[in-house]
């Protein structure tokens, strides 16, 4: 995976876990499909399956919670992938401009 997409890719994870309300308005934009990094494809699929039971209350807590239940923490690199992702959140308006690339990008394979 090149740099460029690999840098799309964290900003978009991180900025949809760590801002709640911001998960709600690009929920309709995600899918684990856009994502090449394999972590990334069980935190999105965990975060929308979360958001369409219950929109409120996704925070890194819930997420961990979640994924052990269904088995996946270890999956996605335990908690220093989840850290790690907090040191790389972006400015909120270049989110869907972020998603709009990968899908872009996407598109062209």
């Amino acid at each position: 995976m090149d740099k460029i997409r690999q840098d799309l890719e964290t900003y978009i994870v991180s900025i949809v876990l760590f801002d709640e309300s911001y998960l709600n308005s690009v929920s309709n934009l995600l899918s684990h499909s856009i994502f090449q990094n394999p972590q990334y494809k069980i935190i999105i699929d965990a975060l929308l399956s979360m958001h369409k039971v219950n929109p409120v209350n996704i925070n890194t807590i819930t997420l961990i919670n979640y994924l052990k239940t269904i088995n996946k923490f270890d999956d996605i690199g335990g908690e220093p992938e989840l850290v790690g992702l907090q040191t790389e959140i972006p400015n909120k308006g270049t989110t869907k401009k972020l998603i709009t690339s990968i899908n872009k990008l996407k598109a062209l394979k």
